[in-house]
């Protein structure tokens, strides 16, 4: 179906529950478009704006299955914003600390990524990826120290690749570290790949010094790959996207790569 209402545009997200699918927009639109497994439009959930029940950004999107939720990760406006699995508003929490990506965990804990140093104003959890709360938002954990990128100081690039669903978890690529983590539920962090890119890893040419534009000078003379995300896993094989080199596939069965 196509009305102006439902044109989609560059989409960043897609979910998939009850035989619908929501489409995440949040770079120009700042949408989240719902349709039904035939295609058809349903409607557009939530109302841009600064009012009750109104978001400022759509940062990312998550569903709650347990609890039968739709979840908006609005960091502009310091919140998270709950609707019902038909699209309508239910309820919103304040956050006290700002993230930019999360997903909610099989055991109800909601885990989410932080830019490093982003959330200064709590000295405890500001050199870590991970931030795990409780329903009320209050932080209950943290995981994945930043330390690594301490040997690339001048470096800050994040990653817009923080979590991707897999069976009975998440997994989640710290940016620029070459691994590959599956989450299972609060504190249950469990590093599963590490990749071997090879000489020409970026990394290997990075120092102290390399600053945001030094890195993309050296991606530009095309003698390097990188990673940083994504990376989906099912029953069978591992895929994840080498930046310079493409998409990989690795057979659980075989140890292969194609």
């Amino acid at each position: 179906e196509t009305n102006p209402d439902c044109l989609i545009g560059s989409i960043v997200k897609i979910l998939f529950f009850n035989d619908k699918f929501l489409f995440i927009e949040n770079l120009q639109r700042k949408s989240v478009l719902m349709f039904n497994d035939n295609g058809k439009f349903v409607k557009k959930i939530g109302t841009e704006g600064r009012g009750p029940g109104e978001y400022v950004t759509i940062r990312d999107v998550a569903l709650d299955i347990n609890n039968k939720s739709i979840v908006f990760l609005d960091d502009y406006g310091g919140k998270l914003l709950f609707y019902d699995l038909d699209g309508n508003f239910v309820t919103h929490k304040k956050l006290y600390y700002y993230p930019t990506a999360f997903s909610i965990l099989n055991d109800d804990s909601f885990l989410f990524y932080q830019g490093r140093s982003i959330n200064i104003h709590i000295p405890a959890i500001t050199e870590y990826n991970l931030l795990f709360s409780k329903s009320d938002q209050s932080i209950s954990g943290k995981a994945i120290s930043y330390s690594y990128r301490d040997k690339y100081k001048s470096f800050s690039m994040g990653s817009l690749h923080s979590f991707n669903a897999s069976e009975n978890g998440v997994m989640f690529c710290p940016p620029y570290a070459n691994e590959i983590y599956k989450i299972t539920g609060r504190n249950n962090v469990v590093e599963k790949y590490t990749l071997n890119i090879g000489p020409k890893d970026v990394l290997n040419a990075m120092g102290p010094s390399t600053t945001n534009d030094d890195f993309t000078n050296l991606l530009n003379t095309g003698n390097y790959y990188y990673f940083d995300g994504p990376a989906i896993e099912s029953d069978n094989f591992l895929y994840f996207y080498i930046g310079r080199g493409g998409d990989c596939f690795f057979s659980k069965k075989t140890k292969k790569l194609s």
